[in-house]
């Protein structure tokens, strides 16, 4: 019999916070890229309170769902059959003790991609109270920041740190997608194994286009992309807003998606165009040509995926001195990088400059002095470093099976049918109408007790 050749790929397991966001993304970028060349199981806290794991790649096979804390050492047992060789982590934010523990108890190699300061910054980001970047004190500071805005666990930086120590230190890889991202790293961990390595995407980004000074006359069109919080600068949009029109300066302010919070707008020089799909930003900036993209981040963001879409667009670009974005932009033309600290006022005295002269900007350009040198390949790296395979047992081959049900003994051909049948159940249940109408009734905590109850037939 001719042995299925997807049984020789690495079966990796990704496990994430839940929460969407870039995260999410990163993990399906990457699980995309090499699906010809490695199977990837993704577990995650949902809604519910329960864990869910999943295929990623698989549209019509069933997620799983486990209890925590009561059912680890059923997730322990089923992830041991379904042969996992490798544990990625992408956060630990949500994630029970015990799973930090699964690396050890499936005796595996695990990896780490840092995709914000969590491991070393109970905030996350890195800002204070009043959403400002807090300029990374000394652990005296961060104990003083904590007697505000205390640790989840209660816990002190120094012990928050020490536990987070054994975890970073010893994952197997710990990518890092920026420079600056490197640097803090490497002061917190100096004995972790890091790697630089900027998230692969599926629209390249590597050699984007020259950037093109296109404004000719009229009201500088300003643009701001993503969904904005507080520390990704939607009070200081708006203040620049409300500045431009209080002192009659011929600035427009547009933010491509939403705000935490209702914008005003500030005597029609702001403009906040909602929402949108991934897919269809490159036809909403063509369509609204913006003169400059601002990124007006008051934390350094870790990589940022919106910066992309501006690269690959060719468009200016404008953003505080922080993180990865002020990395991301160095010697690139039409760039430029202002105090991550620059009030409304002075903003828009800088965007004025730009109105009048491009060149005017060139003392805020950063220069190339941060380095991508050699970068690690997720195409050409990532899989290097597996363990032996281990053949699949049990509920493990069970769970292949679901690929090519018609070849599966008749217990699992049923099992086939009811996972079917449960994944249609949450399909129906995921359209924007029904679920506004079941959620009450049927949150994912509900479809998993129906699954349950389906598995006894």
């Amino acid at each position: 019999m001719a042995s299925n050749p997807s049984i020789e790929r690495p079966v990796i397991l990704q496990i994430e916070h839940g929460l969407g966001g870039g995260v999410a993304k990163h993990v399906l970028d990457l699980v995309a890229l090499l699906l010809d060349r490695a199977e990837f199981l993704r577990l995650r806290p949902n809604r519910g309170g329960m864990l869910e794991v999943s295929r990623p790649s698989a549209e019509f096979t069933p997620a799983l769902y486990f209890r925590v804390p009561q059912e680890i050492a059923a997730l322990t047992k089923f992830l041991r059959a379904s042969a996992i060789g490798r544990i990625h982590f992408h956060h630990t934010l949500r994630l029970d003790g015990k799973l930090i523990q699964l690396p050890q108890a499936l005796g595996v190699p695990y990896d780490f991609t840092v995709h914000d300061y969590y491991c070393f910054c109970p905030q996350i980001t890195l800002t204070t109270e009043s959403f400002q970047y807090c300029s990374e004190p000394d652990e005296g500071g961060c104990e003083r920041c904590l007697r505000i805005r205390p640790a989840n666990t209660k816990e002190s930086i120094y012990a928050w740190r020490a536990r987070n120590r054994k975890f970073v230190e010893g994952a197997d890889r710990v990518f890092v997608p920026s420079p600056s991202v490197e640097h803090k790293m490497r002061r917190h961990f100096p004995d972790a194994t890091i790697i630089l390595a900027p998230h692969p995407e599926p629209v390249e980004v590597a050699g984007p286009p020259q950037p093109i000074w296109r404004h000719r006359s009229g009201n500088l069109r300003v643009v701001v992309l993503g969904a904005l919080n507080a520390i990704k600068g939607a009070d200081l949009l708006e203040a620049s807003a409300f500045d431009a029109a209080d002192r009659g300066l011929p600035l427009e302010f547009h933010l491509i998606g939403d705000a935490y919070r209702s914008l005003s707008r500030a005597a029609n020089r702001l403009t906040v165009h909602g929402k949108y799909k991934d897919g269809d930003l490159p036809v909403l900036l063509q369509r609204l040509a913006p003169d400059l993209i601002w990124f007006p981040a008051r934390w350094p963001e870790t990589y940022s995926y919106t910066l992309s879409a501006a690269l690959r667009e060719g468009l200016p670009v404008a953003a505080t001195n922080l993180g990865a974005i002020h990395d991301r932009l160095a010697g690139r033309a039409l760039s430029w990088t202002l105090p991550w600290s620059t009030s409304e006022r002075g903003w828009n005295d800088f965007f004025m400059k730009l109105r009048s002269d491009p060149l005017l900007g060139d003392g805020y350009r950063v220069a190339e002095t941060v380095s991508y040198a050699v970068p690690f390949s997720y195409s050409s790296d990532y899989l290097l470093k597996q363990p032996p395979r281990i053949a699949r047992s049990g509920i493990g081959r069970d769970f292949d099976s679901f690929r090519n049900p018609l070849r599966a003994s008749p217990s699992v051909l049923a099992q086939y049918i009811k996972g079917y049948a449960r994944d249609r159940l949450s399909a129906v249940y995921r359209l924007p109408g029904v679920r506004r109408l079941a959620i009450a009734v049927f949150p994912e905590h509900r479809l998993q007790l129906l699954r349950r109850w389906l598995d006894k037939f």
